[in-house]
């Protein structure tokens, strides 16, 4: 019973709303670690950033923003579709 219990939970935590919502929290900390790091975004980064759905990319993207030296770094990586920073 707790087994069905836990996977009913969980396809319950993979919704196309919940979804949308996690991935719209990590554009929101993509963009909150660029401008921490390079100062306030450009509107082309941002609406680049918005037509990613994708959630691994979007993780990818996070840890890249993080890790780059530069934002000519990030943007290569947004660019190309790569994972890693330069």
């Amino acid at each position: 019973m707790v087994e069905r219990l836990l996977a009913s939970a969980e396809l319950l935590m993979d919704t196309p709303v919940l979804r949308r919502i996690r991935e719209e929290g990590r554009r929101q900390d993509i963009l909150q670690a660029l401008t921490l790091r390079f100062g306030p975004q450009d509107d082309r980064l941002v609406a680049v950033l918005e037509q990613i759905s994708d959630g691994a990319r979007l993780e990818a993207l996070f840890a890249a923003a993080i890790q780059s030296a530069d934002l000519d770094a990030f943007r290569t990586v947004l660019d190309s579709g790569d994972a890693a920073p330069q």
